[in-house]
């Protein structure tokens, strides 16, 4: 983490990416619940039955190598540990945590590319890999989920930790409010809030009460002026 600050927190941008992903991994696991093991040994058909997902060629030969694999090595059944995991074909690091999240609530960080390069533009944080840069983050959802950890505040976050929010957009602030509250109740000490876009309707002012400065990337009236 860079000196300045112990987390991050992605309130909603990471909470809905978080979302997306937990769809898309449902999604995956429906159809793969359709296909009969006889279908394993086609790449074609399993290809046919993902072609709505990005980069379905891959995806389908890790599949049909990891069926393989679950079927000789773990007797058919999935293996639940981080370390077997990631051991599969097509999964890695992310996947494996998020599998681990839904399947046994531990809490852990889903961490991609495209997050790593992000957080590391802002200047959040300084590691170098996505294993130590999801010690650096934390996601603070709307509300508590009823699967995974069932916590509001994923990632781990101590007595005393200094933490920045990322948010995409803010109008009147509300749900970044909500956010910083919830770092505040649990011990995390929070002054500043990076937005994307700010729409300038009040957001800045409503955290200013709370004494926390809104840093925006762009506000509305910025753009509305280039076009």
């Amino acid at each position: 983490m860079v000196p300045e600050f112990d987390a991050a927190v992605f309130s909603m941008n990471v909470g809905d990416i978080s979302e997306v992903v937990k769809t898309d991994y449902g999604y995956h696991i429906i159809k793969l619940n359709e296909i009969q093991p006889s279908t394993f040994q086609s790449f074609e058909e399993v290809k046919e039955l993902i072609k709505s997902c990005n980069f379905f060629n891959n995806k389908a030969k890790n599949l049909i190598e990891m069926a393989k694999i679950v079927e000789k090595e773990y007797n058919g059944t999935i293996p639940k540990t981080h370390k077997e995991l990631i051991k599969l074909p097509g999964v890695g690091n992310k996947t494996a945590n998020v599998f681990l999240i839904e399947l046994k609530g531990e809490n852990k960080m889903a961490v991609d590319t495209h997050v790593f390069r992000v957080v590391h533009r802002l200047g959040i944080t300084d590691a170098k890999n996505v294993i130590e840069t999801e010690k650096d983050l934390i996601i603070i959802r709307k509300k508590a989920k009823d699967y995974g950890t069932k916590n509001k505040i994923e990632g781990e976050l101590k007595e005393g930790d200094k933490v920045i929010i990322v948010e995409d957009v803010t109008t009147t602030g509300g749900s970044v409010l909500k956010a910083v509250k919830e770092i505040r109740e649990n011990g995390g000490i929070v002054d500043r809030v990076f937005v994307v876009v700010d729409r300038l309707e009040g957001a800045k002012e409503n955290l200013q009460k709370e004494n926390v400065e809104l840093i925006p990337l762009v506000t509305v009236k910025e753009l509305q002026s280039t076009q």
